[in-house]
């Protein structure tokens, strides 16, 4: 039975859900993570940023969310200032990262906790109120308490989580789970193992050096009524994280899911043709700019320079995308994907597509993609390219506006849906998903329209059943900022 976070909320949202009961209740509990500094990202998911931004990312989540979701902050490196602004700002829990002994363990509960547990300086009056008294929720209330000071809201609620990611964490596990007022410990995996010698960037895996570690965080959080958690963004990793014993997971990313979604644009307009032409597939996912530019993929693919996708069949390897969508296309043509059979046909589809696919798609990603932060391989970073990329974007979906306009066929090429209009529904969404506002939208309409009856083919669905579309552009903000303060 899911958990109904409501009933661990206090009775204002300005303060924070119980998470510590939460933690302990003995259900699983899911989350995202957020890397985006901007409130429509925080409707959704959230990680902190400075300390304005913080405390407004908070109450974003807390109040659109009306109280079912419950952010919790993970501190930079040496930022105890920044406890008290979380805190206040109603976070339900915080998280230092790279807690190595017992004695920065101690820091963290004195810098969270009021008195006489700590030494947190007391929050805004408009909180606390004239008498600092007030009622509480029933479920996961101060025990025996029917009214309480405020102060003891946020040290009955409030969580403190310590994060293990290094050798010398797992070597004092021990001792710091041990720490009065630590209530859960949070895996680091990926600097964990780093920090192990193994590879770098990588999220798991079964060397023994790395087994133990993560079997030894496990036991001392048993030992002292702790929960754990990290995150688990695959399945497989997922199950053996809940055989392992783990309560809380963060399964999702706004940066995983934008950067997912750029890569899923190629592999999208093959399966559509798939899908169409009901060809059997059988896919290989991979986490863009972590498993690509691999030496194993490129001896299969040497023209392929670690680029994705690529497909290997019986009797043929394939690169590229357009090369791998005509192929499908052609393979039963059941669908006229190349149209009528006409040369004249074939080649204005293929025109259509090599310009979605190459000049469309490069200056919208000139737009967007040096936004997306916290990538293994980021794109550079520049305003003023960006900028320029935007306005090269604008002015080419201006053309196309009016291009679409003087058409004389239901779609691009004919009255019936090529792969021409599959590669640029594709394209068109990764604008409408990051960038393409309501506003822009309601100015387009023409673009809208076209878009929006291509994707509700069935063949679309099929791969896409819904697409995203956005309510507030990214902005032009430089995604490095965002990861040293996250």
């Amino acid at each position: 039975m899911a958990l109904d976070t409501k009933q661990y909320n206090a009775l204002d949202l300005a303060q924070p859900t119980n998470f510590r009961s939460m933690l302990n209740s003995g259900s699983f509990l899911y989350g995202v993570g957020l890397k985006i500094a901007h409130e429509e990202a925080a409707r959704i998911e959230h990680v902190p940023l400075n300390a304005t931004l913080l405390v407004s990312l908070i109450k974003t989540i807390q109040y659109h969310s009306a109280g079912s979701m419950v952010p919790f902050v993970r501190l930079g490196p040496y930022s105890p200032d920044l406890v008290n602004y979380a805190l206040t700002g109603g976070a339900g829990g915080i998280v230092q990262p790279h807690v190595q002994n017992a004695d920065q363990a101690r820091q963290l509960v004195k810098l969270a906790k009021f008195a006489p547990l700590g030494e947190r300086s007391y929050p805004p009056l408009d909180q606390a109120g004239p008498d600092s008294e007030q009622h509480i929720l029933p479920t996961g209330s101060v025990p025996k308490a029917d009214v309480c000071q405020i102060y003891d809201v946020w040290n009955e609620h409030a969580a403190v989580l310590c994060q293990i990611e290094d050798v010398e964490g797992v070597r004092n596990v021990d001792d710091i789970a041990k720490v009065p007022g630590v209530d859960a410990l949070m895996v680091g995996a990926g600097d964990l193992r780093a920090s192990l010698g193994l590879e770098v960037g990588s999220q798991d895996g079964q060397e023994p050096v790395f087994l133990e570690a993560m079997a030894k965080i496990q036991r001392a959080a048993d030992a002292n009524g702790l929960a754990v958690l990290g995150f688990a963004m695959t399945p497989d990793i997922l199950q053996r994280r809940i055989q392992l014993g783990w309560r809380a997971f963060v399964i999702h990313s706004d940066a995983s899911a934008i950067y997912k979604s750029g890569v899923q644009t190629l592999e999208a307009q093959v399966k559509v043709a798939d899908a169409a032409e009901d060809i059997p597939v059988t896919v290989s996912e991979v986490v863009p700019r972590q498993d690509i530019n691999r030496d194993s993929h490129i001896e299969r693919f040497p023209l392929s320079q670690g680029k994705i996708p690529a497909i290997e069949g019986e009797d043929i390897k394939l690169q590229e995308t357009i090369a791998i969508a005509v192929y499908f296309a052609k393979l039963h043509n059941k669908r006229k994907l190349l149209g009528d059979g006409s040369l004249k046909q074939e080649a204005q589809i293929i025109s259509w597509v090599s310009w979605s696919n190459q000049e469309l798609l490069v200056v919208l990603s000139r737009w967007f993609l040096p936004l997306i932060p916290n990538l293994t391989r980021p794109a550079r970073y520049d305003y003023d390219e960006v900028e320029s990329g935007k306005a090269d974007s604008l002015a080419v979906l201006n053309d196309l506006e009016r291009q679409l306009q003087a058409r004389s066929t239901k779609y691009l090429v004919s009255d019936q849906i090529t792969l021409a209009d599959i590669f640029l529904t594709i394209i068109l969404s990764r604008g409408f998903e990051l960038v393409l506002d309501p506003t822009w939208r309601a100015e387009h309409p023409v673009i809208l329209n076209y878009w929006t009856s291509v994707a509700e083919w069935d063949f679309v669905k099929q791969v896409v059943p819904n697409f995203e579309l956005v309510q507030k552009a990214l902005e032009n903000v430089e995604p490095e900022k965002v990861k040293r303060a996250s």
